[in-house]
């Protein structure tokens, strides 16, 4: 019984751990011990960094797949533009 005690708490506090790294804070150093609060620091994060829809030509790009194909083409057609004008010189 003491050793699935112990798992358990093992497990609990490598989570804590886990979203203590993603959030990137120190409270934990300090024995704040909310586990809710370092998910939502650390998804907070996450969402901030995301990108979720970009302007293009007049119209509004949204969804991951869309964004990707969007990104790509675009870039494609800078590099071409850009051999061209380097092939030019």
């Amino acid at each position: 019984m003491e050793t699935d005690q112990d798992d358990l708490i093992k497990l609990l506090q490598e989570e804590e751990l886990k979203f203590y790294q993603r959030a990137k804070t120190t409270d934990v150093l300090f024995g704040y011990n909310n586990t809710r609060y370092f998910q939502m620091i650390a998804n907070g994060k996450h969402r901030k960094k995301r990108i979720s829809s970009l302007e293009h030509e007049g119209g509004k790009i949204e969804g991951q797949k869309t964004l990707k194909i969007t990104l790509l083409n675009s870039t494609k057609n800078f590099l071409d533009l850009r051999r061209r004008i380097i092939s030019l010189s």
